[in-house]
């Protein structure tokens, strides 16, 4: 329930309520970390929960205030066309998601409880910066319809996603482990090079964002399903040699290279990706994302 509001704010063009529904979830559970600490993996799920909880309710507060809804039990027929749409989007979130709700988990079997908590806290901080993108690239599938502003804003989408994950990338850098201690001395210690590495993850991934929107926008879900999914199987098969080695940061790097090696596929899979790049720099609102200029392949 709580995606499908934020779903909602995205399709009525509310990008700044969706990011206080999205950053309180986030909120909400490094708070309730904090406070249940003392329970382990199950004080980390109760984190998530009331997270969930609280981030819905923040939803139907500012549905209400926005466009006085009440929610009431109807179906309409449009669902219906809507199905394989839908379907296919939640597939391709289920692997998106899969890989921040499986690490820990794979950090409780091959390295400790104790460690799982320092991987989750700087995964859940980290998350502040994942959840950009996607509010970022969702208010332009609402705009997609629009073949002449297209590709103009895939462009706008890039740049502003530069603008804002480069600062918050920098911040997390120089004050993560201000934000560490917070918690206990030994997050700091133990967690901050991964909440570093869990950081960087945002920079390829937000790429992968734009790409997957503009292929939902194109109707090609199979595609966005398909690049989650390889994002996925990716960071599983290397998650489990380099935790061996280097403990949680190897399972943060894993993340971190399979988000890499995708990103930097989609990159060459784009004409004249050098073009695009110094297009885009300077601003050019012709260039499309395919690196072509005057062309809008929808």
């Amino acid at each position: 329930v709580s995606f499908l509001v934020s779903g909602i704010f995205t399709a009525g063009k509310r990008n700044s309520f969706h990011m206080i529904k999205e950053n309180s979830l986030n909120i909400v559970r490094i708070f309730f970390i904090i406070l249940l600490s003392g329970l382990g993996a199950i004080g980390i799920f109760i984190s998530l929960i009331i997270g969930l909880v609280v981030s819905m309710i923040i939803g139907f507060i500012l549905m209400f205030k926005l466009w006085k809804y009440k929610p009431t039990l109807s179906f309409d027929p449009m669902i219906k066309k809507m199905v394989g749409f839908s379907v296919g989007n939640h597939i391709a979130g289920i692997f998106y998601n899969l890989p921040r709700f499986m690490l820990p988990i794979m950090v409780i079997n091959f390295i400790s409880t104790e460690y799982t908590g320092y991987f989750f806290i700087a995964m859940t901080i980290a998350s502040l910066l994942y959840g950009i993108p996607a509010a970022v690239s969702g208010p332009f599938l609402v705009e997609s319809s629009d073949k002449d502003k297209f590709w103009n804003n895939v462009n706008k989408t890039v740049k502003f996603n530069i603008y804002l994950l480069i600062p918050g990338l920098l911040v997390f850098m120089i004050f993560g482990k201000i934000v560490l201690n917070m918690f206990d001395p030994t997050y700091a210690d133990n967690a901050w090079t991964t909440l570093i590495i869990l950081s960087m993850v945002s920079i390829p991934q937000a790429l992968i964002v734009i790409f997957s929107t503009v292929r939902s926008a194109q109707k090609r879900v199979t595609m966005t399903i398909i690049v989650n999914g390889i994002v996925a199987a990716i960071t599983f098969i290397l998650a489990i040699p380099l935790m061996k080695m280097w403990s949680i940061e190897g399972a943060a790097i894993s993340y971190l290279i399979a988000n890499t090696i995708v990103a930097v596929v989609i990159i060459f899979r784009m004409e004249n990706p050098i073009e695009f790049s110094i297009r885009l720099i300077k601003g050019d609102k012709e260039c499309d994302i395919e690196g072509n200029k005057n062309v809008i392949p929808i």
